[in-house]
């Protein structure tokens, strides 16, 4: 008899020993879910969540992650932030708002079009200067000016088309081609008006 009563006593503390690690156990919390079904991505249970008690956190961070427009939803989780710092589902906030962050960056860069290069401009080295010292509409004019000048002043007469389709006769120095800084060195040490042209 004793030993019958062992038996089913040993029996019934098995049966109690499964029921008391499972009371045990810590419930798994409504932040916990949300954050299992926000990483999971499971937007319907998420949606069926919203229709239970949560507090507000919880309520807060559901519609956040319910929301389709992404700059709403950022804005909503800026919010979470400040008015629940401290709750279990501040982390998954900031994610989400870096997630946006990086999202947006890169849309944006792939909207903005690559400069093309300008094709490089490549100053000529060959350009030269020189003295002109008058223009005139007619040769005789330009002719009498030019004698005007002592004779060991080289003087010649460049005849050219205006863009109007007048035919202009400018007086300038014969001298030697020179670069610019030369030429405006010459300028300021001969007594004549003149000014400085490039001499093609």
């Amino acid at each position: 008899m004793r030993t019958v009563f062992v038996s089913t006593l040993l029996v019934f503390c098995m049966w109690l020993l499964p029921q008391a690690t499972a009371d045990a156990q810590p419930k798994e919390s409504v932040s916990d879910i949300i954050l299992k079904y926000a990483t999971t991505g499971n937007f319907s249970a998420l949606q069926k969540l919203k229709d239970a008690p949560l507090a507000k956190d919880e309520e807060l961070m559901v519609s956040a992650l319910l929301q389709e427009d992404g700059q709403v939803a950022r804005a909503m989780y800026e919010q979470f932030l400040k008015l629940y710092p401290t709750s279990p589902l501040a982390s998954l906030s900031q994610s989400r708002i870096m997630e946006y962050n990086a999202a947006l960056q890169k849309s944006q860069s792939g909207l903005v079009p690559t400069p093309k290069k300008s094709p490089e401009t490549r100053l000529p080295t060959d350009i030269r200067y020189t003295l002109q010292f008058g223009s005139f509409s007619t040769i005789e004019n330009a002719q009498r000016f030019a004698k005007s000048f002592p004779k060991n002043v080289r003087i010649k007469i460049l005849s050219v088309d205006s863009e109007y389709g007048q035919k202009l006769h400018k007086v300038r120095w014969d001298g030697y081609r020179m670069t610019r800084e030369e030429i405006d060195s010459v300028a300021t040490k001969i007594p004549f008006d003149s000014f400085v042209v490039e001499d093609r």
